[in-house]
């Protein structure tokens, strides 16, 4: 129930992904469910994190509602790590953070072969926490569903 409502509330997050022009920009998601595969008080994490190419680079928003002690977030595409938060450990009862990955933040990767990789479901979204180091809080980064344009619909 919680994954369903959570890809409802990143597809209804879809039209803000457009560009300017309309065409809809490369966007990505990955959502973090680990009640199945991790036991203890991990098992009924949830959380996503969203990927936005905006010209040179991709936006990224994360967010990890009831998750504390995040110490690291970061992409892996194969051999490559991509740090997007790197930081002590949060006591709060949720947590987010927003950025973009450019070529200065990928070490011999271009943002076209991460955009190419992600497209091609090469890319996890890894969550490291104080007790968690072993990158068991983990999603698959997947390309957000194409939203039909609903303008000319008239109520």
């Amino acid at each position: 129930m919680k994954k369903s409502l959570m890809t409802a509330g990143l597809i209804a997050l879809a039209p803000a992904f457009a560009t300017a022009a309309g065409a809809p920009a490369a966007a990505f998601y990955a959502l973090l469910s680990t009640w199945s595969t991790t036991p203890g008080e991990y098992a009924a994490v949830t959380g996503g994190a969203t990927f936005i190419l905006d010209g040179e680079g991709l936006s990224y928003t994360v967010q990890l509602p009831g998750l504390k002690r995040v110490a690291g977030i970061i992409l892996l595409d194969g051999t490559a790590s991509i740090p997007l938060y790197s930081g002590p450990g949060s006591e709060t009862e949720s947590f987010g953070t927003c950025g973009s990955i450019t070529a200065r933040n990928l070490d011999g990767l271009t943002v076209d072969q991460l955009v190419r990789d992600m497209e091609q479901g090469k890319v996890d979204l890894v969550v490291l926490t104080s007790k968690a180091t072993d990158g068991s809080l983990r999603a698959r980064v997947q390309r957000l569903p194409a939203m039909p344009d609903l303008n000319h619909l008239r109520v």
